[in-house]
């Protein structure tokens, strides 16, 4: 992991820790406070994963999230060392330690965010959601680039 991608897996999961840390410090549990139309905050604890799958299952879910790091570690080399490619695996350390940290020390994750009737989430997940579309961004455009290589050297010859 180089220097880059470091660093903004701690910014990220340092946001991910105060944003919920300051949830807890001034909105109760499970009080919902109405932001404007359609958004909220509120402080809830989550004992599973999107959409309540795994509920209670926090450790499983815990070791999962490990098996994914270390997944990511092993594709890191895969892929070029650029902005794109650093901003997506960062985001995606700091926000799965984020929750990962959250499952392992409290047993559950701390989730706030409310959109509609979408569920209740935190920042980490938003990380690792951008993290996610960022690498597939990035595997997108590496592709296109390597088939238009190839066709350019296809029509040289």
């Amino acid at each position: 992991m180089n220097k880059k991608i470091f660093t903004i897996s701690v910014v990220t999961l340092l946001l991910d820790q105060i944003s919920k840390s300051v949830i807890d410090l001034y909105i109760k549990l499970d009080e919902v406070i109405k932001v404007f139309k359609g958004f909220y905050l509120t402080n809830l604890d989550n004992t599973g994963c999107a959409f309540s799958l795994l509920e209670n299952k926090s450790y499983l879910l815990a070791i999962i999230g490990v098996v994914i790091i270390f997944a990511l570690i092993s594709i890191i080399k895969d892929y070029k060392s650029n902005k794109l490619t650093n901003l997506s695996f960062g985001l995606l350390f700091g926000g799965i330690l984020g929750n990962l940290s959250d499952r392992v020390f409290l047993g559950y994750v701390r989730d706030f965010i409310g959109v509609g009737s979408f569920p209740v989430f935190n920042f980490a997940d938003m990380f690792i959601c951008l993290g996610v579309a960022c690498l597939i961004l990035e595997t997108f455009l590496e592709r296109n680039k390597d088939d238009s290589n190839s066709r350019q050297k296809r029509k040289n010859r």
